[in-house]
């Protein structure tokens, strides 16, 4: 008996998310070293226009690599799969996030009280946040999903509710900051 065929991979997207990452991680190696800041000529400012794209890149991708493999699940009625498998892959962000937490505290890059509360997603990590991320939309991506489905117009919908958050900045500058807390972490 034959397997069921697996849909063939866009290479294109592929190619794009390895370019992606290439470039973020050039980019987290050039803020590391402090290169941006010590080498501040034109050439370099484009460069990091270039290497500043990535992640937007990279996340849009991540979206529509979700809406891609996991909306026809839910749409043939095999969300309960579908369901699973995101949240198997946001335990994993979410488990490498915790080890990087451990690492950090066990390095003495933050406190152990500082890495508690990053894993109660209330700290910012540099470099690691994206794990967070990735962790909290999967969980949130079934939602998301059923909302794109059973809306009216659908993705729309979705895409209208986003422009209002990313509108209402102005009015979510006003709010007063919170509190700093104290690590020891470096301002990169």
């Amino acid at each position: 008996m034959k397997a069921p065929a697996r849909p063939e991979r866009i290479v294109g997207i592929d190619i794009c998310r390895s370019a992606a990452i290439i470039a973020a991680m050039a980019s987290h190696a050039m803020v590391a070293s402090g290169a941006f800041i010590h080498n501040p000529s034109d050439k370099v400012t484009v460069l990091r226009f270039f290497f500043q794209m990535a992640p937007p890149i990279f996340i849009g991708l991540f979206g529509a690599m979700i809406e891609i493999a996991y909306r026809p699940k839910f749409e043939k009625g095999d969300s309960e799969r579908g369901i699973q498998q995101l949240l198997s892959r946001a335990l994993q962000c979410y488990l490498l996030y915790a080890l990087c937490m451990v690492f950090s505290a066990l390095n003495g890059d933050f406190s152990a009280g500082y890495a508690l509360r990053c894993l109660l997603l209330m700290g910012v990590t540099p470099f690691v946040d994206i794990l967070k991320f990735y962790a909290v939309v999967l969980v949130l991506a079934p939602l998301f999903i059923t909302l794109s489905l059973k809306a009216r117009h659908g993705l729309l919908m979705l895409v209208l509710a986003s422009v209002v958050i990313h509108l209402s900045h102005p009015y979510l500058m006003r709010l007063p900051p919170l509190p700093q807390v104290p690590s020891r972490l470096s301002s990169t």
